[in-house]
């Protein structure tokens, strides 16, 4: 799909120390059905042979720069300040897209006359896949006014920035940049994006492949976890309705969760009781937005909801115990 009628659209691929992973990623980009593309590689810092399998290539439709480090967030923006193409998608360099990713997304757009479209994900381990994805094609006006659009915000399918398309004028008309913020850059660069427009569509294609075993997440776990999703929390309170705050409360209750849930692993992992983190998540859990997501979210199931009290009302070491049971059984 290559004419005068087809607009560029440039993917934007940031990269470090990905020798293992950015070949077939690059691949996959190359193989696009939809073929007037610019792949845009933006090596940040990388320390292994990362460049030595970029320039390996021999295509003019990827365009390779070197930069100092500067994370994820830098990398992303300085592809941004070097793109041509009318619209702009992100993909990273440890997974892969369909070869209809592209064209599936700027035909969501054009013939759904959106300004975003996303698509489903493939979650992939090894020689095993699920998809996470949406139940038909839909378009939802002013998406942060829209109860069917914020409900999706539980699916996660609204937080990432690489299972989109982007028109790359709003981005640069608004200023919308990725910042340098723990765990949040893309729904953060997505809240605003999603603030700027009046049309959103979604496919049930499930085109991106995210590569969980070559994902950087880990158990690792921060003091700065909470405080980004007060962030996240706090910004998306402030640009809907009255009316949809539980809705938010509710979706963000999954995050705070998650968190919790990596600071108890971090416990077992260590297979000794730490007070402070105990303390710490105490803490936590008295924040005001913390309590409004656990007052506002209705578990489901015996088990869901004996979780969810035992840590709404603080019992964090039966909550270890239980872990601690759980991993044991899985052995």
């Amino acid at each position: 799909m290559k004419s005068k009628e087809s607009p560029l659209v440039s993917v934007i691929m940031p990269a470090y120390n990905a020798e293992n992973t950015i070949e077939n990623s690059i691949l996959s980009v190359l193989a696009q059905s939809y073929e007037n593309i610019e792949l845009i590689i933006v090596n940040d810092g990388s320390k292994d042979k990362t460049a030595d399998v970029c320039q390996g290539f021999d295509d003019d439709r990827i365009v390779y720069i070197y930069q100092d480090n500067q994370g994820l967030s830098g990398a992303r923006n300085t592809g941004l300040k070097l793109c041509r193409g009318s619209f702009v998608c992100f993909v990273d360099s440890d997974d892969e897209i369909d070869k209809e990713y592209v064209r599936e997304l700027y035909n969501t757009i054009i013939y759904r006359n959106s300004q975003l479209a996303i698509c489903g994900v493939r979650d992939v381990w090894g020689d095993s896949y699920s998809c996470n994805t949406f139940e038909d094609y839909h378009t939802f006006d002013t998406p942060l006014q829209n109860e069917r659009f914020l409900r999706l915000l539980e699916s996660g399918l609204l937080n990432p920035a690489w299972n989109k398309l982007y028109v790359t004028e709003i981005i640069l008309n608004n200023n919308i940049r990725f910042e340098s913020i723990v765990l949040v850059e893309d729904i953060l660069f997505n809240i605003l994006y999603y603030s700027k427009i009046k049309t959103v569509s979604v496919s049930p294609l499930s085109l991106y492949y995210y590569k969980h075993e070559n994902s950087v997440l880990t158990r690792n776990v921060s003091p700065y976890m909470y405080d980004s999703y007060y962030r996240v929390h706090s910004l998306l309170l402030s640009l809907v309705p009255n009316s949809m705050n539980q809705l938010i409360h509710v979706a963000m209750y999954h995050q705070y969760f998650s968190i919790f849930n990596k600071y108890m692993l971090s416990i077992v992992d260590s297979s000794k009781i730490n007070v402070d983190v105990l303390n710490f998540l105490h803490e936590q859990m008295r924040n005001t937005l913390v309590v409004r997501s656990f007052d506002s979210y209705k578990p489901k199931g015996f088990k869901e909801t004996l979780v969810h009290y035992v840590v709404k009302y603080g019992f964090y070491r039966i909550y270890y115990l239980y872990m601690l049971i759980s991993m044991t059984f899985r052995k």
